[in-house]
């Protein structure tokens, strides 16, 4: 199917992650890509199941839950706007806790010369009023080596208004994947969050995972 094409596509993907009283948001478990489409249009869903909370515990976010529309502005800026939903344990419907709006601008073709090159910047906006507003920059890095397919994403977030943290945290994202068949790829990733990189607490109260 042509990028031009793909309107109403729909991506889905799942994790299942082990974690112990502790949460964290979808964006942070999705790699943005350095490709850039003009008049591309997608519609993506990512769904999260955690698990691994104390015995007994309430109020646990158990499904994370993120809906997103890209498109291609230009040959090399694209949006992307996302709205994320979670539910508790201890409730039966999800509630929407933040906004997105994100831009890639991409400024060097993984086809073209052997490696993919983009800038990154997005903005997140509370809906629910234990959340944040954030904003989020860095670059996005994307290597061909044979079969085996690279992206990085090493981001600087920065938070602001209520409920805001202090400093500048280090959140990033790889992946490697290899294509299996047309359209279907094989795939490991990692992500992680380090809060307040000019004075970052212990790395047993750092967020690192696969």
């Amino acid at each position: 199917m042509n990028a031009n094409t793909a309107v109403g596509f729909w991506r889905a993907a799942g994790a299942a992650l082990w974690l112990v009283g502790t949460t964290a948001g979808a964006a942070a478990f999705d790699i943005n890509d350095p490709e850039v489409e003009l008049g591309l249009r997608r519609f993506e869903a990512i769904h999260i199941v955690q698990a691994g909370f104390p015995t007994g515990s309430t109020g646990n976010t158990r499904h994370l839950q993120t809906l997103s529309y890209y498109y291609g502005l230009t040959s090399i800026w694209q949006v992307k706007g996302t709205v994320f939903l979670e539910q508790a344990d201890d409730e039966r419907d999800y509630r929407a806790t933040l906004g997105s709006l994100e831009n890639t601008f991409e400024l060097r073709n993984l086809t073209k010369h052997g490696f993919g090159l983009a800038w990154f910047t997005g903005f997140t906006g509370a809906i629910d009023a234990a959340e944040t507003n954030s904003v989020t920059f860095g670059p996005i890095l994307k290597v061909a080596t044979g079969p085996l397919v690279w992206t990085f994403n090493p981001f600087l977030d920065q938070t602001f208004g209520r409920n805001h943290e202090h400093g500048i945290a280090f959140a990033y994202g790889w992946q490697v994947g290899k294509e299996i068949k047309d359209g279907v790829t094989l795939s490991l990733a990692g992500f992680g969050r380090i809060p307040d990189i000019g004075d970052p607490p212990p790395m047993a109260e750092q967020e690192h995972k696969i």
